[in-house]
């Protein structure tokens, strides 16, 4: 059956080829001829330019460079520039191995910006020597990396619902997890013998890394985060069903539940496992004691809440905020002290640069003296985490 009006008509142009224009000329239908529709975006690459023309239709337009993907710059936390990092492609997302030794970073196919279709790879590099270590293709859309505990294993999260498990040499054979939907996040136990997983099926599982099914645990709704808390007896989830809750492993069962309406895909345990952290609503942060329920600590944003992460050493908590919730792009990061005392922001929108001024990923190396972004956008944080 077709789509009824007011509806797009044009066919997307999926990907483009880096130093070769692009030119997406964007056409709607409307239900009656004096109707006017406004056409936006939420989410766009610096290099690609947008035009409303104010009459149905809309134009995508730019020509991509390498310089706009395909290099991670790292830097310590007072602003020291450290290496730049050359990728064989477009960068997706990245993270550190426990160690601090080794940068994985996703990567999408070397000539191509936007990709529906494979290669999709993950290359692994030595930070020191700045070499490549190891890369691996797989056949989806990469979604999200992370390394084990251990640092033995590089877990993937793809677009086809799966989770696949290999160890970092390669020798082994790889563990795939599947489920049912789009998997949102992953969390390890501390030993590295677990992973737990949280679905848009609506479900969080419990596995090892054999691939062997312990545990599901069923919810009301989109599960979009998952964390393990550091004694490993429990499991915090958080779901579209405005709950985050917590879960006894070994019982196999939901023991509390707690406000949770934010937008953030996040939810952590205090590192002395006492406390949860999460976004109780679209502008807040905050950290409830597990066992009386009592919120402790706020942490209130005049905007939307975006991503929050703590740092290492659980003295510090990190937040990106939106400037709206029409482009999503982060225009402010927050440093709080775990007390919720500000310490520290950076509003990007102020800065003085030729920079591009939002931020597109953000990772704190594990010893918490360095960070890394994309594109060259983490020295408009410099200085940001106390020495």
């Amino acid at each position: 059956m077709k789509n009824r009006c007011p509806n797009f008509t044009s066919q997307p142009i999926e990907y483009a080829v880096v130093d070769k224009k692009y030119n997406y000329n964007i056409t709607t239908c409307k239900d009656n001829d004096r109707d006017r529709l406004k056409i936006t975006y939420l989410e766009k690459p610096d290099w690609l330019q947008f035009k409303d023309n104010g009459n149905g239709t809309a134009t995508l337009s730019g020509t991509p460079k390498f310089s706009h993907y395909g290099k991670v710059s790292l830097w310590n936390t007072s602003g020291k520039f450290l290496a730049t990092f050359s990728q064989e492609g477009r960068i997706g997302n990245m993270g550190f191995s426990p160690d601090g030794k080794k940068l994985a970073t996703v990567l999408s196919n070397s000539s191509e910006v936007f990709v529906s279709k494979p290669p999709y790879r993950i290359q692994i590099s030595d930070i020191s020597s700045q070499k490549l270590f190891k890369k691996f293709e797989y056949p989806a859309r990469i979604k999200n990396i992370y390394f084990s505990p251990d640092g033995q294993y590089i877990v993937a999260t793809l677009g086809d619902g799966t989770v696949r498990i290999r160890d970092v040499s390669g020798k082994q054979k790889l563990v795939t997890l599947r489920h049912k939907g789009e998997i949102t996040s992953v969390s390890f136990s501390s030993d590295s013998q677990r992973i737990a997983t949280a679905s848009g099926d609506g479900t969080a599982r419990l596995w090892n890394f054999k691939g062997i099914q312990q545990a599901i645990l069923w919810h009301e709704g989109r599960v979009k985060a998952i964390s393990f808390s550091p004694n490993e007896q429990y499991l915090a989830t958080d779901s579209d069903d405005g709950k985050s809750s917590l879960w006894d492993i070994y019982a196999k069962k939901r023991l509390s539940t707690f406000p949770s309406h934010g937008y953030s895909r996040a939810i952590f345990f205090t590192n002395d496992g006492k406390h949860l952290v999460n976004t109780s609503d679209e502008h807040t942060v905050s950290i409830w004691d597990i066992f009386s329920g009592e919120q402790i600590v706020k942490y209130n944003h005049p905007k939307t809440v975006g991503s929050f992460i703590l740092s290492p050493d659980g003295k510090y908590l990190i937040s990106t905020e939106y400037d709206d919730k029409t482009t999503y792009n982060y225009k402010k990061i927050r440093l709080w002290e775990i007390s919720g005392k500000l310490v520290n922001e950076v509003d990007l929108q102020k800065l003085e640069t030729k920079q591009p001024t939002s931020i597109d990923y953000v990772a704190l190396n594990p010893n918490g003296k360095r960070k890394i972004k994309q594109n060259q956008k983490a020295q408009l944080i410099h200085n940001f985490l106390p020495m």
